[in-house]
């Protein structure tokens, strides 16, 4: 969920209570604003949500990241395929998180687990409606929306569905397929897992065993999760919330183009660690939009000589000095930039493309050939990934890692980095 109604810095009224900010933590401080009646707090009541902002690294990353909840690869570095920015993302959705649980503790907060479910069914249903009119009024591709948005096994397969014959006892689903015309999608329908919509791909005739049905479906479950948060979301819309992090609040400044107050934060993350190369990144990006191009370009740097949130982020401080390089036409430090981001690189496929593009772009046959050979690799290594998740043992196997094991593939990439 991509919900962020509580997630931006609020100008508090005079009569809230100020908070401080502790460093390691965030603290935040919710009150009643005039003319609330779902909740209200008085200022003896106040309560404070101490947040760890540190945690989040290991401990979530790979669950809010999609492509590697989907493609269940065993991580050979920490955050490998995973850019600054989609840190900072997946950092302040854990903080988002730990707001709202605070939200779910004050008092007058009663979410009834009849209401939750109403909503999240309400939800599922509305979404589901909207997919249909996607795909059948403006033209969208089933498969990919299938891959995007269904909860069935199938969905990384395009929503496919294993061919069925014509049963005594049929799933809705099945008896719907029955009546439908070769290419027709029906109207989303409702049964005890969600909802589905189904598209009927092909019949078959068997002279013995008669008609068998090719279909695809998508399966949209409700999310109770992410309607609660969305009720929280909404009580905490009446009142003041202030989020006293940084590197939070530096990167909503940069959205929403405050720069110089971005820049100031920024700053005052580097003053509580120096080492901090998020810090720097996000001091980098407002520096740039400033014009300030030089200071801009040793922020970089600097970023990629701490290092110290993960090493497989220092490569892409590299590449965007070469983005920022190429912007103002110095070619040469560009290439330079663009190798260097090779010379620190982990494995990272989506990245190893960017810097294919640069390579070809600036015409550096040499690193050109190199990170061909490294994207062949790499390429190997995610057929024999799939095809043993496919056809391997029954279950899937596990994945081992340093943060334990999952379910998935039971084939891990090689350890540690390119050499």
């Amino acid at each position: 969920m991509t919900v962020k109604k509580i997630g931006f810095l609020k100008l508090l009224p005079a009569y809230l209570v100020v908070s401080v900010l502790l460093q390691g933590t965030i603290l935040l401080i919710v009150s009643g604003c005039e003319g609330s009646s779902s909740l209200h707090v008085a200022g003896s009541e106040v309560r404070v949500a101490k947040v760890d902002t540190e945690y989040v690294y290991e401990a979530n990353i790979s669950k809010h990241v999609e492509d590697y909840r989907q493609g269940r690869r065993t991580r050979i570095s920490n955050f490998i395929g995973f850019t600054p920015n989609q840190i900072l993302m997946v950092r302040e959705d854990a903080i988002d998180h730990e707001i709202r649980k605070e939200i779910r503790r004050l008092p007058g907060v009663d979410l009834s687990s009849v209401e939750v479910n109403e909503l999240a069914g309400q939800n599922m249903e509305d979404l589901a409606r909207e997919l249909f009119d996607r795909i059948t009024q403006d033209g969208e591709n089933f498969a990919r929306i299938a891959l995007e948005y269904s909860d069935s096994d199938t969905a990384r397969m395009g929503g496919t569905f294993p061919m069925f014959g014509v049963k005594e006892n049929p799933q809705e689903y099945q008896s719907l397929a029955y009546e439908m015309e070769i290419g027709e999608v029906s109207e989303p329908f409702l049964n005890y897992e969600g909802w589905r919509i189904i598209r009927l791909d092909n019949i078959t005739e068997d002279p013995y065993e008669g008609k068998f049905y090719e279909i695809s479906m998508i399966l949209l479950t409700p999310d109770i999760s992410e309607a609660e948060a969305q009720m929280i979301d909404e009580i905490a819309e009446s009142h003041a919330i202030e989020i006293l992090d940084s590197k939070y609040n530096s990167r909503q400044a940069l959205i929403g183009n405050n720069i110089e107050l971005a820049l100031t934060l920024s700053e005052e993350t580097l003053v509580r660690n120096e080492g901090d190369d998020l810090g720097h990144y996000l001091r980098a990006r407002a520096l740039w939009e400033l014009g300030r191009q030089d200071e801009a370009f040793e922020a970089l740097e600097t970023a990629a000589e701490v290092g110290k949130i993960s090493d497989a982020l220092i490569p892409y401080y590299h590449y965007y000095r070469g983005l920022y390089y190429e912007e103002i036409n110095q070619a040469e430090n560009a290439n330079q930039a663009y190798r260097d981001c090779f010379d620190n690189w982990r494995q990272d496929i989506n990245l190893a493309y960017m810097l294919k593009a640069t390579f070809e772009r600036s015409g550096d046959e040499e690193y050109l050939g190199m990170i061909e050979e490294e994207i062949e690799i790499i390429l190997t290594q995610d057929i024999n990934a799939i095809m043993a998740s496919d056809f391997g043992a029954s279950g899937g196997g596990v994945i081992k890692t340093s943060q334990g094991t999952t379910e998935g593939s039971s084939v891990e990439y090689e350890e540690g980095y390119r050499e």
